[in-house]
């Protein structure tokens, strides 16, 4: 399984009720150079504040990092002939921002674009990218399985990226994700850790959050049994999966970034078999319903 890193907290401030402080510059130059040869890929996008132009000013030299960047949002919205312009245009000024003079991947950021009327123009524009050779492959950041499989009648899918975790294990239900490496798409899990709520003490989930509650004590507690820190669980789970070509880690301190590694190493040498942890309400999973969600 592909390591990646994601670039958000490069960029600006996330996380669910206590969001996250983005990270200094100089600590993301560290962060990526402890990296470099241990992640094989990062993941940002051009809507993740400075989180591009951050990158490229830290990569280290002769890196190699698989970079992965995302269109802009339409929201929705009915997609014209503007919207196809400035897939081009916002993939371009990504290029430039990350000083690259091509990338591995590019991510539609919300299917609900290709999903709306028009969504045909932003496809065929993404396809061009790719035939250009300036991207060598195109994907869909998407929330559910619904999304994905009506996404696929429209679009020739190489990376779907999907919300995994010990608590969200709605795509890995029904060997659903393998029926996708099958047919040759390569699936990256993110939201390993909920948006931090994996890492949270439960008595200071939000209301909104309540019913993740229940889950979440599972998790910890099970976690304590085996002597993971929450970190640690998370990182193992997903790896325990079995069933990811990659996992994206949000990162905020080089520190954690040593955690997660000590993890994946951990895991390599003896897997666990995880219980489930049932959620009460199983809405809460999307960040999308979330009061203070910051939806990827």
């Amino acid at each position: 399984m592909k390591l990646g890193m994601g670039g958000v907290l490069f960029g600006q401030d996330y996380g669910v009720a206590h969001p996250k402080k983005c990270v200094p510059e100089e600590e993301v130059r560290r962060i990526l150079s402890r990296a470099s040869g241990e992640i094989q890929f990062l993941d940002t996008a051009i809507s993740y504040g400075d989180s591009e132009k951050v990158i490229g000013r830290c990569l280290p030299k002769n890196h190699h990092f698989q970079i992965i960047t995302k269109t802009s949002s339409f929201q929705g919205n009915k997609v014209s002939s503007n919207h196809r312009h400035s897939v081009r245009l916002d993939f371009d000024q990504s290029l430039r921002n990350l000083r690259q003079d091509g990338l591995y991947g590019l991510l539609v950021h919300h299917a609900s674009d290709i999903l709306s009327e028009g969504g045909e123009d932003i496809v065929s524009e993404i396809m061009k990218i790719k035939k250009a050779g300036d991207v060598e492959k195109i994907g869909v950041s998407a929330y559910c399985r619904d999304e994905v499989e009506k996404v696929m009648e429209r679009f020739p899918l190489d990376i779907i990226q999907v919300p995994v975790s010990a608590l969200d294990r709605r795509l890995l239900k029904d060997g659903w994700l393998q029926s996708m490496k099958e047919r040759g798409v390569e699936v990256h899990g993110r939201s390993l850790f909920l948006q931090g709520v994996l890492l949270m003490d439960p008595v200071v989930l939000p209301p909104s959050l309540e019913g993740l509650k229940s889950g979440l004590n599972g998790f910890l507690s099970f976690c304590r049994q085996k002597g993971f820190t929450p970190l640690e669980g998370a990182v193992r789970f997903a790896v325990d999966s079995g069933v990811l070509d990659g996992a994206v880690f949000g990162v905020g301190r080089c520190s954690e970034l040593e955690e997660i590694l000590k993890a994946v190493q951990a895991t390599e040498k003896t897997s666990t078999v995880w219980p489930d942890f049932p959620v009460m309400e199983e809405n809460t999973l999307d960040p999308r319903t979330w009061t203070h969600g910051s939806p990827v």
